[in-house]
């Protein structure tokens, strides 16, 4: 822990997290540093893999830009070691947009056309009352795993029995990135089942799964 902890005073302003259980590991890397002053950020963590709300967590970060140089421990359950983005940050429509693009996306579609699921504002309309206005955290493989699965269900959305488009659908599918995501096994059983003539689960799939694009919005 005395190495993370050292990176975290050489990169960062002093820290206290208070997190629900899920981050704990992640606590006890950072509970020896305490805030210089009673002022700090509060955020809502957005899970690494699922990219759900998975807890709340009080951070203060000096790094003035999405990289806050916080970092997932090894063998917590809730996150991965990748670092974790503000997305309150001025720069973060662009750091998102350089982690989402690079994925197979079918003809017609982008990252740039899905980048708005991702914006906060968009987050605190779909938010409970009493947690708006906190700011968020994403893992930078939660933010990943999002242009992955905007690009599975761009193709998805093209057609769910074509060929072409499933051959697409499997190889991102079949991917580390999917498999760290927790969907590597169950998206090839979809595209497995549309090419042996059952389209119904994929297209279940998508309907839930699939949101509209949403790009994000002008400033």
């Amino acid at each position: 822990m005395t190495d993370v902890v050292d990176e975290l005073r050489a990169r960062l302003s002093p820290v206290e997290l208070s997190c629900e259980e899920g981050y704990e590991g992640l606590l006890a890397a950072v509970r020896q540093i305490r805030p210089a002053s009673s002022r700090r950020r509060r955020f809502v963590a957005i899970g690494a893999v699922s990219a759900a709300v998975m807890g709340i967590g009080g951070v203060a970060v000096a790094t003035g830009g999405s990289h806050t140089g916080l970092f997932g421990l090894p063998g917590a359950t809730e996150n991965d070691t990748s670092e974790y983005l503000d997305l309150n940050a001025p720069d973060f429509r662009d750091v998102a947009l350089r982690y989402t693009s690079g994925f197979d996306y079918a003809p017609g579609y982008s990252a740039q056309m899905y980048l708005g699921l991702l914006d906060p504002r968009r987050m605190d309309a779909d938010t409970a009352p009493e947690l708006r206005g906190r700011g968020y955290v994403m893992q930078v493989t939660g933010v990943r795993g999002s242009g992955l699965s905007w690009a599975f269900c761009s193709w998805a959305r093209t057609s769910t029995t074509d060929p072409g488009a499933l051959e697409h659908m499997r190889r991102l599918a079949d991917s580390d990135l999917a498999r760290r995501i927790n969907l590597r096994s169950y998206n090839l059983r979809l595209v497995e089942q549309a090419q042996q003539g059952d389209p119904a689960p994929l297209q279940q799939y998508v309907d839930i799964n699939c949101p509209d694009p949403r790009p994000w919005p002008a400033s």
